[in-house]
């Protein structure tokens, strides 16, 4: 888990945010996305990126999201906070 991106989308992320948590092929993704979920309350998580305002992606391929994104902030090593495009 990236400590430094779920601190960041704290900060980026709208409290009414809709968002969703991807990773990529080689992220191990385990209990994070529940540890996202929680830790950006009141921010409504959901698995479907179509849905979501915004996603927090690490190690994700934004051309294989099935939406249109415009990263905001870059953290490094595939760490990523995309705004979807509407």
């Amino acid at each position: 888990m990236n400590q430094e991106l779920v601190l960041r989308a704290a900060e980026i992320l709208p409290r009414d945010a809709v968002f969703s948590i991807v990773g990529g092929r080689r992220a191990r993704m385990s209990g994070a996305p529940y540890f996202y979920a929680y830790w950006l309350l009141p921010r409504r998580h959901t698995e479907d990126p179509s849905a979501s305002d915004w996603i927090v992606s690490w190690g994700a391929d934004p051309s294989r999201l099935g939406v249109k994104v415009d990263v905001v902030a870059d953290l490094g090593g595939g760490a990523k906070i995309l705004r979807v495009r509407r």
